[in-house]
Order: structure tokens, then C-alpha cells, then sequence
């Protein structure tokens, strides 16, 4: 469920790239190319391992820990960005949440953009990507299964 939930949430992000909070953190520091580099990489890992979880092959297993790793990556470097400029960072939210017909709380905002608040999202999201790891690495057979059945010789009764 992860991972769909993931590639419905990337494909979002790229349609509606200039909006959101993460086009800001790196446009702002000059790096538009690389978000959209991350963007495109993780959406493309992430609808992978969706295909390959519902027709696994080996790669799947390898496409499934590199999707967890580039996003956890582009998570680090958006945080790290975010730090320099939380105060641009908070407006360009609430800006997206306004335009999109959302609430925006001034104390909630108060809470998410403090530094503890962006090191303790970026701490769950090394948490969840960590236990999607173990799983992964935990059921890598299932992976592998298709593999070992197709290689082994046809049984004769």
C-alpha cells in the first residue's frame, strides 16, 4: 500500500510541480533541476516496484530499496534546505494550501516550522523508511520466487 499510496502522491507532485513547498526549497537555493531529478527518479521507482510487487522478478526486490533510498535522500537534502529559510518555507505552504482551497492554522504552522518539528518528520520518515526496508529485505523470496520457479525443470509424475 506504501508504494501506491507513493506513486499516486509523486505523480501529484510533478502535475503540479510550481506549487507545491518542495518547488520552493529548491528553487529558492537555485536547484530546480534536481528536485525535478528526484521527482521523476522516485515517481519512476516507485511505480516500478507497484509492477513489481504484483509480478515480482529480482529486480523488484533492488527497485523496491532504491525507491526507499532516493526518497529518503531527496527528504534529507529538502530538510536540510528547508532549515536555511523556514520562515520563506512556512509561507510557501500555507501559500499551496490556500490555493488549493485547504485550511491554514497559524498555529499549527507555528508548531511544523521550528527546527525540532522538520527533525523530528525527517526522524519518522527515516522510522517508516527503515521498517519498509526490513519488510522488504525480511519477504525478499517472494521476489526471487518467480525466478527459482521458472528455472527449475518441469516436475514429471
Amino acid at each position: 500500500m506504501w508504494f501506491i499510496w507513493s506513486s499516486g502522491k509523486d505523480l501529484d507532485n510533478l502535475i503540479r510541480a510550481s506549487g507545491t513547498t518542495d518547488y520552493y526549497i529548491f528553487s529558492s537555493n537555485g536547484l530546480t533541476p534536481l528536485l525535478f531529478f528526484f521527482a521523476v527518479t522516485i515517481f519512476l521507482l516507485d511505480a516500478a516496484t507497484v509492477s513489481y510487487l504484483f509480478r515480482p522478478r529480482a529486480a523488484g526486490f533492488y527497485v523496491a530499496l532504491s525507491a526507499l533510498a532516493f526518497s529518503l535522500i531527496q527528504s534529507i537534502v529538502s530538510v536540510s534546505l528547508a532549515l536555511s529559510d523556514l520562515s520563506g518555507v512556512r509561507q510557501a505552504y500555507a501559500v499551496g494550501r490556500e490555493a488549493r482551497g485547504l485550511s491554514v492554522r497559524e498555529e499549527a504552522l507555528d508548531m511544523m516550522f521550528t527546527p525540532r518539528a522538520m527533525f523530528l518528520v525527517l526522524a519518522l520518515l527515516v522510522l517508516i523508511s527503515a521498517v519498509a526496508a526490513f519488510l522488504i529485505i525480511r519477504n525478499r523470496g517472494y521476489f526471487f520466487s518467480n525466478n527459482i520457479n521458472s528455472a527449475a525443470p518441469p516436475a514429471h509424475s
